[in-house]
């Protein structure tokens, strides 16, 4: 089902992400360091609009599919999550105390 080739590639990309979002949380702009998880939440709601097209109609009724959007919303925006706590650890911090120098 899954070759090694495939763990591997899957590894590396989730590395390279997560040393990517390092590297724009750290920058002075923040806009860059939120492109990341604003465009894994984009795909979070793309993926919950089209939630009945991906699983297909296999009989769920009522809290059943209530159910399954709510586990998709949770697991779905767990990368997001994940991705912010990423962007607040490496966001530069701001140093108060130069300012009170300054005045």
């Amino acid at each position: 089902m899954f070759s090694t080739t495939h763990i591997v590639f899957a590894v590396s990309a989730f590395l390279l992400v997560l040393i990517l979002q390092g590297f724009l949380s750290s920058r002075k702009n923040m806009i860059f360091g939120l492109f990341l998880p604003l465009c894994w939440f984009a795909f979070s709601i793309y993926v919950i609009v089209h939630f009945k097209n991906f699983i297909g109609n296999h009989g769920l009724e009522g809290y059943q599919v209530w159910g399954w959007y709510a586990m998709q919303i949770f697991i779905g925006n767990l990368p997001t999550f994940i991705l912010l706590l990423i962007f607040s650890m490496c966001r530069p911090k701001k140093d108060d105390s130069l300012d009170e120098i300054e005045e």
